[in-house]
């Protein structure tokens, strides 16, 4: 078996732990890795870390370019959905004629994962499927219930087989009840949109797909992809399978406690009122 990591980076800091964590999916896997990795603008040590990693290895693959893209903190969502379409297809495009994989996990470099990851998910996949993401959690916790867990990470990218979207800052991010029943057993859910920062996908549906935007009505970079996934197989969200986020401190202090009970206060009255339920 083959499998191909493909990964984004910008003034990433220091890749040790990333490094060590795609050399611990080498030594649990049974299986031939390839990366492909793009890099973009960092004005710290990020690219020379790369260049050092790769050096000298057939299977490690490197992009660069200097495009002076404003960072996410200076942009607009809509502009920064735009800019991730645009790195991520630019990797993808450039890997295009070099992915020979069964499989690709496409990782969010800032995401942490367990060695197993790629293992948990290739038990789970039957030919229906054509991707699987996990349950990334963040440093936050769940402002639904008050349990203390951590929360769902990729809130906006997740939407469930109908179409409908899920809930931020919860430690279950599902409205409909079937759905909530399941992810609280701990089985997977199938969904119509997920990534989570660590989706593993067959390359050969990749290779069919790519990040684009509606231009009439900008939004998360991942749902029109996984419109397109779809189209060749059913997507996974298994909350069984763990990854992990951790929000900057930074970005912490900058969300007020009044916010958090406005927007779990609205949650709780959409599913009141649209799903018959309590959270």
């Amino acid at each position: 078996m083959k499998i191909s990591v493909l990964s984004l980076f910008r003034d990433s800091g220091d890749l040790s732990d990333f490094f060590k964590s795609m050399d611990g999916l080498e030594r649990s896997t049974n299986a031939d890795f390839s990366y492909f990795f793009y890099e973009n603008d960092s004005l710290d040590d990020t690219r020379g870390q790369l260049k050092t990693w790769s050096a000298g290895c057939s299977n490690r693959y490197v992009l660069y370019e200097d495009i002076k893209t404003p960072k996410f903190g200076c942009v607009s969502n809509d502009l920064r959905f735009v800019l991730m379409s645009y790195y991520r297809n630019t990797l993808l495009n450039n890997s295009m004629d070099y992915l020979d994989s069964d499989f690709t996990l496409l990782l969010d470099s800032d995401i942490k994962i367990g060695q197993e990851i790629i293992n948990d998910m290739l038990k789970l996949f039957a030919p229906r499927f054509a991707m699987i993401t996990p349950n990334t959690q963040q440093n936050i916790s769940c402002k639904m219930c008050g349990c203390g867990k951590r929360s769902y990470y990729d809130s906006l990218a997740l939407r469930d087989i109908d179409g409908n979207p899920s809930m931020t800052w919860a430690c279950n991010p599902f409205y409909r009840k079937s759905d909530r029943d399941k992810w609280a057993a701990m089985q997977p859910v199938e969904v119509s949109r997920a990534f989570a920062g660590a989706a593993l996908i067959r390359t050969e549906v990749l290779k069919q797909c790519n990040w684009n935007l509606d231009p009439s009505q900008p939004a998360c970079e991942h749902w029109m992809f996984c419109d397109m996934v779809r189209g060749h197989g059913q997507i996974l969200a298994v909350p069984s399978i763990h990854a992990q986020s951790i929000v900057p401190d930074s970005v912490l202090e900058s969300i007020s406690q009044q916010h958090f009970n406005a927007v779990s206060s609205q949650q709780k009255r959409i599913m009141h009122d649209y799903f018959n339920s309590e959270y």
